[in-house]
């Protein structure tokens, strides 16, 4: 049985089961109960019908004398032979556009492109720019997007009054301010924008090539980040050019109880302390680098110290 049906037509199975009399001989407690409080027709909840003015206006049921004589009809008022003429004639079908659009000629329903003005000038900027498409672009952001600081709407006239250095999507708010806020005709406000973008990275860009040729001449040099970590790592060999001596005056330091500790000067030329190192302003005297040799040194007698403590408490625990 139909899930929509089965609810609505319990009341009626019973009486045709009672009167058949074959297969119900009484009527079960629900039964005058049910016939006094039908259940719905489905037990599956429909929204109600949209009304006619809440419909699209190319799917809106026009008012038609059709429906008034209907209307009197329904209510039972008497009808004329003008208005039974009316019903007596064929009557045009409306009907609800279900399927959503699509395109002429097309089997496929899709949706209808949306595009914002701005992605227009921002399509054609970067037709006319690719170089900016490689330019690096900070894309972190905090808890908020920051508002645009600087001037808006009419008072936005010249490129510059945001920033000197403007980025394309500096140029894009700005021509489309123009045409929106100014009602510049859009073709006029990109070459006006253009124009303003290209002028300032062209200021720029003499700035910044007067500004490294003056550095040069004082003597500045300029490298890339390749260049820079070569250069990190060189400087970290060359402090080592030395280490298998280094290794070699560590491991004679280590060489045990009976073995000749190497004394600070046999160390001299392996170690040079650099003069840019820092010297704490509370120590007091001329500082003597050894390389470590004097850590180690005390290492090797705290150990020593530490073990003949060891010994003297396990001979007095001793009875």
């Amino acid at each position: 049985m139909n899930a929509r049906k089965s609810a609505k037509t319990v009341g009626s199975t019973i009486d045709r089961m009672l009167r058949s009399g074959a297969m119900l001989k009484s009527p079960p407690p629900a039964f005058y109960p049910l016939l006094s409080h039908p259940p719905p027709p489905s037990l599956v909840k429909f929204n109600p019908a949209r009304p006619s003015t809440d419909l699209p206006p190319t799917t809106t049921v026009p008012d038609t004398p059709y429906r008034a004589v209907r209307a009197k009809l329904d209510a039972g008022i008497r009808l004329s032979e003008d208005e039974k003429l009316i019903l007596e004639a064929p009557q045009p079908a409306f009907t609800t556009r279900r399927k959503p659009p699509r395109k002429a000629n097309s089997n496929k329903s899709r949706p209808m492109p949306i595009v914002f003005r701005d992605d227009e000038i921002r399509r054609q900027f970067f037709r006319d720019h690719p170089f900016e498409a490689y330019r690096p672009v900070f894309l972190a952001e905090g808890e908020t997007v920051k508002a645009p600081s600087g001037p808006a709407g009419v008072e936005w006239t010249e490129l510059r009054q945001r920033t000197i250095v403007p980025t394309a999507e500096d140029a894009v708010s700005f021509i489309y301010n123009l045409h929106e806020s100014h009602s510049i005709p859009l073709a006029t406000a990109y070459t006006h924008g253009v124009s303003q973008f290209r002028t300032l990275r062209a200021e720029h860009e003499t700035a910044t090539r007067s500004a490294t040729l003056e550095a040069r001449a004082h003597g500045a040099i300029f490298f890339g980040e390749i260049e820079r970590g070569l250069q990190v790592e060189e400087k970290v060999l060359d402090e080592w050019v030395n280490g298998r001596a280094i290794q070699d005056a560590i491991a004679a330091s280590n060489g045990g109880a009976g073995a000749a500790p190497i004394s600070v000067a046999s160390a001299e030329g392996i170690w040079a302390r650099q003069p840019e190192d820092h010297v704490p302003e509370d120590v007091q005297g001329e500082i003597e680098f050894t390389g470590g040799l004097k850590y180690v040194e005390r290492f090797q007698t705290r150990g020593q110290e530490e073990q003949l403590g060891a010994e003297e408490e396990s001979m007095e625990q001793q009875p």
